[in-house]
């Protein structure tokens, strides 16, 4: 197991790339984990979708960035507006994430 040592130099790149001084694709894959963690998800969604598609980006990140959304939240909302004649498929998509 490699042991990974995250810098000042590190953390200064991610709060660059969190105020839009830096650009979030130039970031390092450990980089990108700690973007994950602190980005506001109000600033909107491009971000996580970049990087999704990026072949770098591990599973630990991609597992944070999900857990980060709070999927629960998400689909308890759908519960919520599926009792006000949603569709038999957001039904099942409710179904299906709360296993």
């Amino acid at each position: 197991m490699e042991i990974i040592l995250f810098t000042k130099k590190n953390k200064n790149n991610v709060n660059d790339a969190i105020e839009g001084e830096k650009s979030y694709k130039k970031l390092t894959s450990e980089e990108w984990h700690q973007f994950v963690q602190n980005y506001n998800y109000d600033s909107g969604n491009e971000p996580f979708e970049w990087l999704i598609k990026q072949k770098i980006c591990d599973k630990g990140t991609a597992l944070c960035l999900y857990w980060h959304l709070q999927p629960d939240f998400y689909c308890n909302f759908w519960i919520f507006l599926v009792n006000f004649r949603f569709s038999h498929y957001h039904r099942s998509v409710c179904s299906f994430i709360n296993k």
